[in-house]
């Protein structure tokens, strides 16, 4: 199967939204990230750092690589086991977000000030980023 092809079985299986760049990032907040290489496809929950404190940067581990050869042949077999491989990032990223102690809202966790505090409510008690 070419790139383009399942660009677009991917682009029906991620939730929305979808944005490409060196990376495919899917829903909002992140969730998933998928990278396309010469090796094969990566499919993650969703990690990012910051570099600076207005800078997040998108963090794609090559350990969930998954060779080309290694992909299921059929259509409908790719189509099951990149919607397992998705559902699982889902999961998996999700499990990281908590709640703040002040607003109560689910953060994830690039936007937690600390172990309990959102961005958000830091600010509006005086931390300046």
């Amino acid at each position: 199967m070419n790139k383009e092809k399942l660009k677009g079985l991917l682009a029906d299986l991620l939730p929305q939204p979808v944005t490409s760049g060196k990376e495919i990032i899917a829903g909002d907040p992140p969730e998933v990230a998928v990278k396309l290489s010469d090796a094969g496809i990566i499919i993650a929950p969703y990690r990012a750092g910051w570099v600076s404190p207005y800078e997040l940067k998108t963090i794609v581990s090559n350990a969930d690589l998954v060779a080309w050869n290694d992909l299921p042949g059929t259509t409908k077999q790719l189509k099951a086991f990149l919607s397992l491989r998705i559902d699982a990032a889902r999961k998996s990223r999700k499990a990281t977000f908590k709640n703040c102690t002040l607003c109560y809202k689910t953060t994830h966790p690039e936007w937690m000030h600390d172990e309990s505090i959102c961005q958000t409510c830091a600010e509006k008690q005086g931390v300046v980023y």
